[in-house]
């Protein structure tokens, strides 16, 4: 509906309606700070200035920046509410707040935009990114049912480019895969970091891919557990524990190097020996 009224002319928008309306689609709007009007420009500085403190955990700025865009922002529209409420939540977070606070201001912040998004995990809905990093912060404190968190993932499978769904996609494939190992869910635990294992490297990045690695090999060895070894099980569990192992060698990781060495002879009963990268 506000598409459309932007499309005829009815509607002016800003450039924080401009990149929700782009990301529900898959798009990032490219450098169009250039073509902001003046009040625009401000809002859109502000709010990488709050983006900035927070990353460099700077937390007085980013709280005077809060206080700024408040001020400042334009009155009864709910992208805006949406980010400050966001960014408060991340900072109160950062700095180790109370869990209560933290998640009642991520519901509030999702609920101006999306509070259906639990609602029919049958239809696949569209998501911004700013809605999408709500749903993840919430899914670090809250358990999402199956058809919700796989209606997520599949908007984000067919809706973001490889370096998208790298950033945003993968982190909620990790949490989920430690959650299904926690519960012993093997099964649902290799199908997850083979899942990712995918998406990372039809990236660029290589961000949890040692862990998603592990953890499949680790998932595979259980399911196979009291089964005839079948040399080419064997095999497959061979392949990925060496990924680890020269993975966390490149890491400069000796701890799970360590781990996998111990993994490969004690589960596999076969050392791992020095080769070729």
């Amino acid at each position: 509906m506000t598409l459309s009224r932007i499309e005829t002319g009815v509607r002016e928008f800003d450039s924080l309606m401009s990149e929700a309306l782009l990301s529900r689609v898959g798009k990032t709007p490219d450098r169009f700070e250039f073509v902001l009007n003046e009040e625009d420009y401000h809002l859109y500085d502000v709010r990488e200035k709050i983006r900035g403190s927070l990353h460099q955990k700077d937390f007085e700025k980013a709280e005077q920046h809060l206080q700024e865009y408040e001020k400042i922002m334009p009155k009864g529209q709910p992208l805006h509410k949406q980010f400050i409420l966001y960014y408060k939540a991340m900072l109160e977070q950062q700095k180790g707040g109370r869990e209560d606070s933290i998640r009642a201001m991520l519901h509030q912040a999702i609920d101006m935009t999306r509070p259906d998004y639990k609602t029919h995990p049958e239809i696949m809905m569209l998501f911004s990114k700013m809605e999408v990093r709500i749903i993840y912060q919430l899914f670090l404190y809250e358990r999402y049912s199956e058809e919700t968190l796989s209606s997520l993932l599949q908007f984000m499978e067919n809706t973001y480019d490889a370096e998208q769904k790298e950033r945003l996609m993968v982190p909620f494939l990790y949490q989920s895969m430690r959650r299904q190992e926690e519960s012993e869910n093997w099964f649902d635990v290799e199908k997850m970091c083979t899942r990712a294992i995918q998406v990372i490297q039809a990236g660029r990045g290589f961000a949890y891919l040692t862990d998603f690695y592990f953890s499949r090999v680790k998932a595979r060895e259980r399911m196979q557990h009291g089964l005839d070894n079948r040399k080419d099980i064997r095999e497959e569990l061979l392949e990925d524990i060496r990924t680890v192992y020269y993975m966390s060698m490149v890491e400069e990781n000796s701890q799970r190097m360590q781990e996998a060495e111990q993994f490969c002879r004690e589960k596999l009963l076969c050392p791992i020996t020095t080769q070729e990268i």
